[in-house]
């Protein structure tokens, strides 16, 4: 197979891989926001967790 060919075949996806994949579908506006507030909480309480310790030293 020649380059040009192999280049062609991979910047298009075959239809059934799409399908099992489940690439077509969209995520909810819910379920986005959801999932974000999954990462950001646990996030935000770890970084404030990790800078009270320099906050408190400062102030002191």
């Amino acid at each position: 197979m020649s380059r040009a060919r192999a280049a062609q075949v991979l910047q298009q996806p075959e239809r059934a891989d799409a399908d099992e994949l489940h690439l077509h579908r969209r995520v909810a506006p819910r379920d986005l926001l959801l999932a974000l507030t999954y990462v950001v909480v646990p996030f935000s309480i770890l970084v404030q967790r990790l800078t009270i310790g320099a906050v408190a030293r400062r102030a002191a």
